[in-house]
């Protein structure tokens, strides 16, 4: 039979996305999973859609109600959930095709969480752009019959990146759920939860997850930052980031962002941005 999965997604007003995020899952070739999905009472039609994914598959399990934020409406999926391992799938993110299979082939019940890699994928000009993350953890030292290992800080900055690639033993999420009083940090809380817990993880070199680059704002940027950063403090009594520099670096990431957009060719932009930094067109 295998691991039993629950695939969690949450979503508000996703009519334009959610549709290829369905698809991608429904097409799995493995399908001992469900997928629960948390709708915040979306008002243009993407309940149209779920309900008819719905009359095709038993699989989706549907709640649509009002939510606090985002991490309420993350800890209803975790309540619901009745499968092995959890994994958060973004309404405009997509599992590739044997994503499941891979995490079921590689999973054993000695870990707690597992991973694989992430492609980051862009649009311009009608065009998208995409570059695949090797999130494996630079480590000298591992379990050497399954390459597993306790948790570290190295983990962390990897699964930053990879959080709707990650999948975690249900029985551990269920006992940790996300902090609600934080907005754009808790999940990265989590991690560094399971950090402190000396959680055994394992990296799997396997592209899992599509992740749809969106336009996150300076100050957005800025407030998952200090969220960051006081997780760290209050958790570890240190923190890994100089938060003064790294405001910088956000601002003036974000400034040579504008500037070459408005004023490159696009195809020189198309360079600079994309070719020259490791993304190649899809």
């Amino acid at each position: 039979m295998g691991v039993k999965f629950s695939i969690i997604t949450v979503c508000f007003n996703s009519k334009q996305t959610i549709e290829e995020t369905l698809d991608s899952v429904i097409k799995q070739t493995y399908n001992n999973y469900e997928h629960i999905i948390i709708d915040g009472k979306s008002k243009d039609g993407t309940l149209d859609i779920i309900n008819r994914y719905m009359s095709e598959s038993k699989k989706v399990i549907l709640l649509s109600e009002e939510d606090t934020g985002i991490y309420n409406a993350m800890n209803k999926g975790i309540d619901l959930a009745s499968g092995d391992l959890v994994v958060f799938l973004n309404s405009d993110d997509t599992f590739e095709p044997d994503a499941l299979e891979l995490i079921n082939k590689y999973y054993n019940d000695k870990i707690d969480l597992i991973y694989g890699n992430v492609s980051w994928q862009e649009k311009f000009k009608g065009k998208i752009y995409e570059k695949e993350l090797n999130l494996a953890p630079n480590m000298s030292q591992s379990n050497k019959k399954n390459n597993t290992h306790i948790m570290s800080k190295y983990h962390l900055e990897k699964i930053q990146n990879a959080h709707n690639a990650t999948f975690v033993k249900t029985a551990i999420i269920k006992q940790n759920l996300f902090d609600e009083q934080l907005k754009i940090c808790s999940d990265y809380k989590f991690f560094l939860n399971m950090y402190i817990q000396k959680r055994k993880v394992l990296h799997i070199p396997y592209r899992i997850t599509n992740m749809k680059m969106g336009g996150i704002s300076t100050t957005q940027l800025e407030l998952g930052l200090e969220e960051h950063v006081k997780c760290e403090i209050d958790m570890l009594k240190y923190s890994y980031i100089d938060i003064n520099k790294r405001k910088l670096e956000i601002k003036k990431t974000e400034l040579i962002k504008r500037i070459t957009k408005s004023l490159l060719p696009p195809k020189m932009y198309v360079r600079f941005r994309y070719l020259n930094k490791g993304w190649s067109l899809k």
